[in-house]
């Protein structure tokens, strides 16, 4: 008559344990690049002094990065869903552009550095910083 019980136990604890061990770890879903975005910020970012404040809804802050050093900035700035981007390009020249909502991404697109001249200088590899909504940013002058 014990063992039955112990059984029961064990069968049932166990069962808890998995719900609770999958409960804590959701499955994060992946986020693509998004080229009509990517088309706004080229537009926006070709001048001088550019907002992406248009560029998307629903956004508190942009991290800007090259594609490559992306995954270590998003891992270094705490985003919650840091694994969500994925099969970034490996070359210079490409710009992540990756906007966040409450601390974890919500789109981002990959742009060429020199189709958008006035966001190459706030790379995160080079200022360590992430960008609210409402910032201004300038090409530096040559």
């Amino acid at each position: 008559m014990k063992q039955p019980l112990f059984r029961r136990l064990a069968a049932g604890l166990s069962a808890c344990l998995l719900a609770a061990a999958m409960g804590c770890s959701p499955a994060e879903s992946t986020l693509e690049p998004d080229a009509a975005l990517a088309g706004r910020i080229t537009e926006a970012a070709g001048q001088a002094e550019c907002s992406l404040d248009g560029v998307l809804e629903d956004w508190d802050t942009v991290l800007i990065d090259n594609a490559y050093h992306l995954p270590s900035a998003l891992e270094e700035q705490g985003m919650a869903n840091h694994g969500a981007i994925k099969d970034l390009p490996q070359q210079d020249g490409t710009l992540a552009v990756v906007f966040l909502r409450d601390g974890a991404a919500v789109a981002y697109a990959l742009v060429g550095q020199s189709d958008a001249p006035a966001l190459a200088g706030y790379q995160n590899q080079l200022t360590g910083e992430a960008y609210p909504y409402g910032t201004a940013f300038t090409q530096p002058a040559l």
